[in-house]
């Protein structure tokens, strides 16, 4: 019964079997075109024979398939259809539009499907992947994207950027920044800003990380230095400080003040001092004074001395004293000496003596002498005396002699006796004689 029912399963199990082993159940034979165990696996070998253990193809296999046991099928690209059986190879070649070993490849500048797509005409050499038509050798120059379908940014340095997200390799034209050179940089800058926006340099008058402050109106020229602000060629006039921000003493100030430390380069006319806060003297000629320390350029007024002409001269000086000393340049008649603190011998003609003695210039008045007219004349002198000598210029009635220090003796004469001889030039009428001793009758 067992046999039977085995025989009966090789029968109907497969109608492939040429020769059923009742035993087994399997075939011992199949019908050409077919192999295996129960003969259930279809050859496509070239006269239809195979080996039934395995498949093999004796004689190889028909025309469009290969492999071991020709169970692969040749590429529909294969001209006439056939393929070496070992690897597929089309052994005449490939369709037209095709290539490679199994002319499944598309010909440059193809893709997808049936080769049915063409590359982007941006992909270098013109050539793409086939199964997506990605760009395999990059995009041309100005085009990015996997299919090179993007542009780049005519903002990026020659013209190119990154295939696979369109960054500017060569960084941004001036004025542009951003990975793809797309944002353009803050209208204050000047030469172009860096790829993340911040200027390069600042346009005259701005400063600040993105120039985004304005410089002082009172630096120079407009311009100030990027990083600070500071006033780089220096301050208006009557401004100081690093941003040329604070005022200078206007008022006193002449020509501005120092950059640093805010000191008048130049008084106005009557002020010193560091600030020129300080007033020079009102005695210093022609108003003006040394700026550090107040001293008088041009010296001081008729009247005044010292280095800021702050001190009188003596009230006894005559056209002013020394800039320096204070000692009178001259003195007021009847004064001499140091300072004319001395006062000239009321017997000097005119009350006038020199400055540095006392000697009196114009001589001394009647009845005394001596370089300061300090000595009376011999009482016997009529007319004063000598200057120097205190002889008499002439002497009394009834004296003679060198100083009239003697007496006349003569009694007849009609005016004094000779003033050397002490006797009489002239005797009164009849009377005669050396001394008029003698009477006429």
């Amino acid at each position: 019964m067992y046999e039977y029912c085995v025989l009966l399963y090789c029968i109907f199990a497969n109608e492939n079997c040429r020769n059923c082993d009742e035993r087994s159940g399997g075939c011992r034979s199949c019908t050409s075109g077919w192999f295996g165990y129960l003969c259930h696996q279809q050859c496509n070998c070239n006269d239809g024979g195979c080996r039934q253990e395995d498949g093999y193809c004796v004689n190889g296999c028909k025309v469009g398939w290969y492999g071991t046991n020709c169970q692969q099928q040749c590429s529909n690209n294969c001209n006439n259809g056939g393929c070496r059986q070992v690897n597929g190879y089309c052994i005449n070649g490939c369709k037209v539009g095709w290539y490679g070993t199994n002319c499944n490849d598309c010909v440059s500048g193809r893709y997808g499907t049936n080769c049915q797509q063409q590359c982007s005409n941006n992909c270098n050499d013109g050539g793409c992947r086939q199964v997506d038509g990605y760009c395999t050798n990059g995009c041309k120059v100005g085009w990015y994207g996997s299919n090179c379908q993007e542009q780049c940014s005519n903002n990026c340095n020659n013209g190119g950027c990154r295939q696979v997200d369109g960054y500017c390799n060569n960084g941004c034209k001036v004025g542009w920044y951003g990975d793809k050179c797309d944002t353009s940089c803050n209208q204050q800058c000047s030469g172009g800003c860096n790829r993340t926006g911040v200027c390069n340099g600042c346009i005259d008058g701005r400063y600040g990380i993105n120039c985004q402050q304005q410089c002082s109106n009172n630096c120079n020229n407009g311009g100030c230095r990027q990083v600070d602000g500071y006033c780089t060629n220096g301050c208006k006039v009557e401004w100081y400080g690093g941003t040329c921000d604070t005022s200078c003493l206007v008022d006193q100030c002449t020509g501005g003040c120092n950059r640093n430390t805010g000191q008048c380069s130049r008084c106005t006319q009557g002020y010193y001092g560091p600030n020129c806060q300080e007033q020079c003297s009102n005695n210093c000629n022609s108003g003006g004074c040394r700026q550090v320390d107040g001293y008088c350029n041009n010296g001081c007024k008729i009247g005044w001395y010292g280095d800021k002409c702050d001190t009188s001269c003596n009230q006894q000086c005559s056209g002013g004293c020394s800039r320096t000393t204070g000692v009178c340049n001259d003195c007021i008649n009847g004064r001499y000496g140091t300072n004319c603190r001395q006062q000239c011998s009321s017997n000097c003609n005119d009350g006038g003596c020199r400055q540095v003695d006392g000697y009196c210039n114009n001589g001394c008045k009647v009845g005394w002498y001596g370089d300061k007219c300090d000595t009376s004349c011999n009482q016997q002198c009529s007319g004063g005396c000598n200057k120097t000598t205190g002889v008499c210029n002439n002497c009394v009635f009834g004296r003679y002699g060198t100083n009239c220090q003697s007496a006349c003796t003569v009694t007849n004469c009609i005016s004094n006796c000779n003033r050397n001889t002490g006797q009489c030039d002239t005797c009164i009428l009849k009377w005669y004689g050396t001394n008029c001793e003698n009477y006429l009758f």
